[in-house]
């Protein structure tokens, strides 16, 4: 057994567009009708957005890397997915539907609204709607088999890189927020799944009631082009040799990929158990699909040294603590003109990546290097304002945007100076008080109330400067798998959100 990662993601919008089938969801619609009141006052979201929305990576969410996983072999209890959702809410970022940025808690919380709509658990449900009708008797979600471990004594084991040509062995993933890519079975299981999203032409296969909703299930739910194989209800598009629709999917110490072909009727599953290893699987694709050699340029193209410039991609985490992440840890994309209709991407030590302009700031693929293709894909569309990118669409979830001016290297090497220096003053004050304090024990005096008032600043200073010490420490060196609960005086000193709600 694999760890399918996000690829179960796939298993979350196949069941939502039966759920449209039988007239019992409406992709458009505003999600709050499809949940309990109670829980519409908790999330508070402060943009309203559907489920196509969710489909798309594009309700505007922002990142929350705290408590969406755990270490299986540590955990003796399973979590309750709406507990979850409730810890794990990330703030809404864009207005929904102009942005896609890749969400884990958006899927969650569509697998939570088709659960709350079916009256089911959503293992169940699916176990019910899509494995038990295509015969995929060896997968299973975490929701089950967390408590079933004769089903977890036949899972693979994972591995990841050593950095010196080896590899150590991994950990297993338990994710809270299970509906977004807690899934296992096998590569046999998953070809069973794509053979039933490719019955012959006409027919529906097992898993809809008419051939129409499985046509419309792999149409764009974007307001992109017709021609931009971007995200298609969920499943994500290629542009290989034949246009081909899927997911992939990464875990600590597994990956995997999924693609169909309608057109040939042919699918591509490829599991791995080393996590850090995803570019042989990325490879494995292009040599089973191929790549797309169309290319039709337009004339009068506008000159491509307008998009020049730096982007980031728009999954942050802006909003919390860990917001520098996103500009220490996370590769910027360069784009620079190589000639008036091309332009070079690098992306960091990932790789990078040319393309050729085909429509008035619409860009193909030439060539790359690395795995930044795994990112940017076959097809680029830059959004101009005044003259001016101001989003690097590529969907799927991965749309960049232009770094702001305060981002700057410059910039950020003072901001790094500030937070030492801010730092290092919690850290030594609280010392030379303390010697102040020994000194004049014998003396009699009495502090002012301000001087008071001031300490106990002071010292709040400190206690939360030591909270965000030991919580770097705790994830970055001794487990990345870390709760909310660990960052809890940030999220308590946010009054305006408090207050809000």
């Amino acid at each position: 057994m694999f760890h399918y990662a996000s690829v179960g993601k796939l298993f979350v919008w196949t069941v939502a567009i039966q759920l449209v089938e039988q007239g019992l969801l409406d992709l458009d619609a505003d999600i709050s009708i499809y949940l309990p009141e109670y829980l519409n006052q908790q999330f508070a979201f402060e943009h309203a957005f559907s489920m196509r929305d969710l489909m798309n990576h594009s309700a505007g969410f922002g990142e929350n890397i705290l408590g969406i996983a755990f270490n299986a072999q540590t955990l003796e209890t399973a979590t309750i997915l709406r507990e979850a959702l409730l810890s794990t809410q990330p703030p809404q970022l864009f207005e929904p539907g102009t942005v896609s940025a890749y969400s884990n808690f958006g899927t969650a919380l569509a697998g939570y609204i088709i659960s709350h709509i079916s009256e089911q658990d959503f293992s169940n449900f699916v176990a019910q709607n899509i494995l038990i009708p295509t015969g995929m008797v060896n997968t299973m979600n975490q929701a089950d088999w967390f408590a079933n471990r004769d089903f977890l004594q036949r899972k693979a084991i994972g591995y990841i890189s050593n950095g010196r040509g080896g590899f150590v062995e991994g950990i297993w993933v338990y994710s809270p927020l299970y509906p977004a890519g807690s899934t296992i079975g096998t590569a046999e299981d998953l070809a069973r799944l794509a053979i039933a999203l490719m019955p012959a032409y006409g027919e529906s296969g097992v898993l809809f009631e008419n051939a129409y909703t499985l046509a419309s299930l792999f149409t764009p739910s974007t307001l992109d082009p017709q021609n931009f194989l971007g995200t298609h209800h969920g499943f994500m598009g290629y542009a290989g040799a034949y246009p081909s629709f899927g997911h992939s999917g990464d875990a600590p110490s597994f990956s995997a990929n999924f693609a169909i072909v309608l057109e040939r009727r042919f699918g591509v599953i490829v599991l791995s158990n080393a996590g850090n290893e995803f570019n042989i699987r990325f490879e494995i694709m292009d040599l089973l699909l191929g790549q797309s050699t169309e290319m039709d340029i337009s004339d009068n193209l506008p000159n491509v040294s307008a998009v020049e410039g730096r982007f980031l991609r728009a999954r942050s985490m802006a909003g919390s603590f860990l917001e520098f992440l996103d500009f220490l840890a996370v590769p910027t994309a360069s784009v620079t003109a190589l000639d008036e209709n091309t332009i070079s991407i690098t992306y960091g030590a990932l790789g990078s990546l040319v393309y050729r302009q085909v429509e008035p700031y619409v860009f193909r693929l030439v060539s790359h290097d690395g795995i930044a293709f795994t990112i940017f894909g076959d097809e680029i569309r830059f959004r101009m304002a005044e003259g001016s990118p101001v989003q690097m669409h590529i969907g799927n979830g991965q749309d960049h945007l232009p770094v702001a001016s305060f981002r700057s290297a410059p910039s950020l090497i003072l901001s790094v100076i500030a937070a030492l220096v801010s730092m290092l003053f919690f850290l030594i004050m609280p010392i030379i008080l303390l010697v102040s304090y020994l000194r004049n024990l014998k003396k009699d005096t009495h502090k002012s109330l301000f001087c008071k008032l001031s300490n106990m600043l002071l010292l709040c200073g400190t206690l939360l400067v030591l909270n965000n010490l030991a919580s770097i420490v705790r994830i970055f060196v001794i487990n990345m798998f870390r709760t909310a609960t660990e960052i809890a005086p940030h999220i308590l000193i946010k009054l305006s959100k408090s207050l809000k709600v």
